[in-house]
């Protein structure tokens, strides 16, 4: 795997999800670069509709999803953090094929709730020991027990884990609550969220279920209000909350810390079709958003990890509904995003030898786009755009060895500012092609 590192401005705790693509073998093909695997298991496919459970400090677990040409998957993929690189799990027994569920961490195993497969919506438990790396179907008891569906939330509390919400199989809103025992496999039924909430996001604090926006398919409406869920007395608690408050949506990218901060991106809003980009991180202690730098995604259905020291984001559908498989990691700290390419990539040529890079990225309304030569010659620097259609040419010159810059601001070859979205920018060298980065622009 190779790295780089996107600086995105000065916020410490910034949060969201790439758009970069690595899918499209025809990107590759139209930009002349050289035809790497477009598939091989070093990585995993695109995808949207999976889930990210942390499974141990340095490993985090990837399952499910569909992919770009929807087809709904039951791969297993672990992420080790200390190498970065990923690595295909084939359990003897693997759990069916699904997306839009939901997964926790429970006693370091990743336990996966309903969602749909390939012929409909599902009920069933699972559980993946990534020790033994076996899978079991966990049971299902209690007086009654929850009906299928997707788009719920699943949340960790003790041995108890909290499913919220979702769509059932009429494509309605739900609004019921359950307890599921881990212990015992025993369902408790709890008091219903107050209004149906599906693609909305649920966390944990100091043993209280939090949950926050979502979409009523009965209104056509998203919700951007917070709950909060006390066990003890079976009853929800609107919250009242201050700072900058994220508008409504759901579908969204959400996870928490143990330090009691829970983090939002993206998503999609009342525009059915549009994705966003912008983050938030939501205080428990004080009830108070704050609205963060714009990550550099914009996306919607994709996964997220938090850990103590990083945010690590995989996947999802970008503004032209297409499913990505970029891995970002933030620092917040250093305050950079750190695209972690597979060597599979077949939009990114590394340099070898020759350095390319552009500053800010993402950016608005212009990026400075540098070059380093080792040898004089021949040079073309070019704008694609994701389809691989040239969008203007900034350097078609002799250049000698040495740094360069050019600034690109958004245009056309005709002036005309081009829309949001991903850019590729290609550095050719006596006709031959030396690197191929992505650049975003948001606008």
């Amino acid at each position: 795997m190779k790295k780089k590192l996107v600086a995105v401005g000065t916020i410490m705790m910034l949060f969201g999800i790439s758009v970069l693509f690595a899918q499209t073998g025809s990107i590759a093909k139209s930009l002349n670069s050289p035809v790497l695997h477009a598939r091989t298991d070093s990585i995993p496919d695109p995808l949207c509709g999976h889930t990210l459970v942390s499974v141990s400090d340095s490993c985090f677990i990837l399952f499910g999803g569909d992919q770009s040409s929807r087809a709904v998957i039951n791969e297993l993929w672990a992420y080790n953090k200390d190498n970065s690189k990923w690595e295909k799990k084939e359990p003897d027994n693997p759990i069916p094929r699904r997306h839009r569920h939901a997964s926790v961490k429970s006693n370091d195993k990743m336990i996966t709730f309903f969602g749909e497969g390939l012929s409909g919506l599902l009920s069933d438990i699972w559980e993946y020991d990534p020790v033994t790396n076996q899978c079991t179907e966990l049971p299902s008891g209690g007086t009654s027990t929850p009906g299928e569906r997707e788009y719920h939330s699943a949340t960790s509390i003790g041995n108890d884990i909290y499913i919220c919400g979702g769509l059932d199989s009429d494509g309605l809103g739900l609004a019921d609550t359950w307890s599921y025992n881990i212990e015992t496999g025993i369902w408790t039924q709890k008091s219903d969220h107050p209004g149906a909430c599906a693609g909305h996001g649920a966390f944990h604090y100091n043993g209280s279920l939090y949950a926050f926006g979502g979409y009523e398919p009965e209104y056509s409406s998203f919700r951007n209000d917070i709950w909060c869920f006390d066990p003890s007395a079976n009853s929800w608690n609107f919250v009242n909350v201050g700072g900058t408050v994220p508008s409504e949506r759901a579908f969204f990218a959400t996870a928490d810390n143990s330090a009691g901060s829970f983090y939002a991106f993206g998503g999609q809003n009342e525009i059915r079709t549009t994705a966003m980009s912008d983050n938030y991180k939501f205080d428990v202690s004080t009830s108070t958003w704050t609205q963060l730098a714009d990550g550099p995604a914009i996306s919607k259905a994709a996964a997220v990890y938090v850990d103590e020291t990083s945010i690590y984001l995989f996947g999802g559908l970008n503004e032209f509904g297409d499913a990505t498989n970029d891995l970002w990691k933030y620092n917040p700290s250093a305050d950079t995003w750190e695209e972690i390419v597979g060597v599979d990539d077949p939009a990114i040529i590394e340099p070898s030898g020759f350095s390319l890079s552009a500053f800010p990225n993402p950016f608005n309304p212009l990026t400075t786009i540098k070059y380093q030569l080792i040898k004089s010659g021949y040079i073309e620097l070019k704008i694609f755009n994701i389809k691989g259609e040239l969008v203007r040419t900034l350097v078609k010159d002799e250049r000698n060895i040495g740094d360069h810059s050019v600034i690109w601001n958004g245009d056309d070859e005709s002036g005309k500012h081009v829309s949001s979205g991903v850019y590729l920018y290609k550095l050719n060298v006596n006709n031959k092609t030396e690197a191929v980065r992505k650049c975003l622009l948001l606008k």
